[in-house]
């Protein structure tokens, strides 16, 4: 019965008329995180505010949660200490590719600061400047809403992120 109800709502908002255009948007998402190859699946979250200058280029600044779960208990009872990473905020370029009226691929490439958390309280944490890149999909649902599916992944923090959001074009 969801699937049918995300199935109708889909189709519904497919055939609302909406394209690109210049100005600011405001993007939350939420979704999964693994750190490494062989670590367990974390949540993640992000926030993102961007300034879309013309059909293929918008500039991003957002900000990260790259691991909700991975560093709440982590390192209690390790004698070395482990740095794992927590969030990131940065800016990115992003470059658009129309498929039609209502759906877009987008792939971004950013900069920005990781910080990283220390599995013992004698040890302080610290921030590193990290790149990160990225691709996804949109689907404009009208005239100011949005909804998208991006990953990322962030090369020094070694982290990978797959969210699904919802945007508003002001």
């Amino acid at each position: 019965m969801r699937v049918f109800a995300a199935l109708s709502f889909l189709l519904i908002a497919a055939s609302a008329s909406a394209e690109i255009r210049p100005g600011f948007m405001a993007d939350l998402s939420i979704g999964r995180s693994q750190y490494s190859t062989d670590s367990e699946l974390n949540a993640a979250f992000s926030a993102q505010l961007a300034y879309q200058i013309n059909d293929n280029f918008a500039i991003e600044g957002q900000v990260v949660g790259l691991g909700l779960v991975m560093t709440m208990f982590s390192g209690w009872f390790e004698e070395k200490v482990k740095y794992t990473p927590e969030n990131h905020y940065g800016i990115s370029l992003v470059s658009n590719l129309p498929l039609n009226e209502r759906f877009d691929l987008y792939a971004k490439l950013g900069l920005g600061r990781t910080q990283f958390i220390s599995s013992q309280k004698k040890y302080a944490d610290y921030s590193e400047t990290d790149t990160n890149f990225g691709a996804g999909t949109r689907m404009r649902l009208g005239q100011n809403w949005s909804m998208k599916f991006e990953g990322q992944h962030f090369n020094k923090a070694k982290v990978t992120t797959w969210l699904l959001g919802l945007g508003y074009h002001f």
